[in-house]
């Protein structure tokens, strides 16, 4: 079992561990609460989101029911998510818009809430295209059918271990046979599922999982610290190759999925908490490398180490650049709001963030002449990288208000 501990500690009540490893037996056996079936939420997109695993389609989520909710247009303050595209748009034809460079967004989310459990889940198409875009709906889709299909079986063993290999089957086998089964092609995926703990006052269990780049974070509103739950899933050397998923579902060696940087991880939470899933257009674009170009070019200076390895197994508050600078800023929007954030706060004020940050960018690629030998290297000293940007968040417990006063 690798263990790490986190940055910050939850209400200041104690250190909150965070485990990792490639299976249920690396995390920590903590029974849970009977899931309830009743759902309170269910959000996807972009358009249609995972519900429908067309081609071409475009239009807004299936009316039936997929995954246990008929309806995935319920968005939340508590389960919210955001998907759009930090390319440039198309020059206009006959007066109309053409969209963005890279259409269709490739990036697909879900969240699924219940009265006292939720899933998330988010995939990153790898590529431009309508394949790279159906690989992600596939991904998504597969581990929530999933993980719905069965849980009868987390009633039944309402456990950590229980809902682990609940989630690596559906991950490492149904998200990807999917794909194989649409013909689609590569895509990241990352899942999490929250449920309150058996027998510990106002604590949520967080078990997550991970293929690509696509990482998962908590943010203590508490403490007003963001770190990375995914940790397990980067490179030892803890060097961000921004070309290289790290993993991928479908088929990535023949017909088997690239599973090399698959990651298992536990933590507890607490009421406030949010987790929140992001494809690497949001996270990358927090990363100095990407934020400050010219400076990190200047000083030469690496991304900071992730230290994951069995001989530094404490060193958590070393390894994520990104969660680091979220943290910034989140700060701030805190204090010019004065408020906590919610789950749909938090997505937004990331969001906005990468978009302002990666305006200049967009800008260059109509002012500069691209056919010139030097456009690449003027373009790099421009901050920001242009991508695909997809979030997707929970807030723990704050759904229970919503409960006891609609009386859903």
């Amino acid at each position: 079992m690798n263990k790490l501990r986190s940055i910050f500690s939850s209400k200041g009540k104690k250190d909150v561990e965070l485990f990792h490893g490639k299976e249920a037996k690396s995390i920590p056996l903590k029974n849970v609460k009977l899931w309830s079936t009743e759902v309170v939420g269910a959000y996807t997109g972009p358009k249609c989101g995972f519900t429908k695993l067309d081609l071409n389609t475009e239009d807004g989520p299936s009316r039936e029911n997929v995954a246990g909710s008929n309806n995935w247009n319920m968005p939340t303050e508590f389960s919210y998510g955001i998907s759009l595209s930090l390319y440039e748009t198309l020059p206009p034809r006959n007066g109309a818009s053409q969209g963005f460079v890279g259409d269709p967004i490739a990036d697909v989310f879900g969240v699924l809430t219940l009265e006292n459990s939720a899933i998330l889940a988010l995939a990153d198409g790898v590529g431009w295209g309508k394949k790279p875009r159906l690989a992600a709906r596939c991904a998504v889709h597969g581990v929530m059918q999933h993980m719905a299909a069965n849980m009868a079986e987390i009633r039944a063993s309402p456990n950590t271990h229980c809902i682990a290999n609940l989630l690596l089957e559906a991950v490492t086998e149904k998200a990807h046979q999917l794909i194989l089964e649409r013909d689609a092609t590569l895509s990241t995926l990352s899942v999490a599922v929250l449920c309150e703990l058996e027998g510990e006052e106002h604590a949520w269990g967080l078990v997550t999982v991970t293929v690509g780049d696509s990482p998962v974070y908590v943010y203590c509103p508490h403490e007003q610290k963001v770190t990375e739950v995914s940790v397990g899933s980067h490179q030892h050397d803890g060097q961000r190759d921004m070309r290289m998923s790290g993993g991928t579902l479908g088929p990535s060696k023949g017909k088997d999925p690239d599973l090399s940087n698959l990651s298992l991880a536990y933590m507890t939470l607490f009421p406030g908490d949010i987790v929140f899933c992001t494809s690497d257009g949001i996270s990358d674009n927090f990363l100095s490398s990407v934020t400050d170009p010219v400076v990190v070019g200047t000083q030469a200076a690496p991304t900071p180490a992730c230290v994951v390895s069995k001989t530094a197994p404490h060193a958590s508050q070393q390894c994520c650049e990104s969660a680091a600078h979220m943290t910034e800023v989140l700060q701030k929007h805190h204090q010019t709001v004065g408020k906590h954030l919610s789950a749909q706060t938090l997505c937004a004020c990331l969001v906005n963030h990468v978009a302002i940050l990666t305006e200049q960018k967009r800008l260059s690629h109509s002012l500069l002449d691209n056919t010139s030998p030097d456009f690449r290297t003027l373009l790099k000293q421009v901050p920001g990288k242009l991508d695909h940007a997809s979030i997707v968040a929970f807030q723990v417990d704050l759904h229970h208000k919503i409960v006891s006063t609609t009386g859903l």
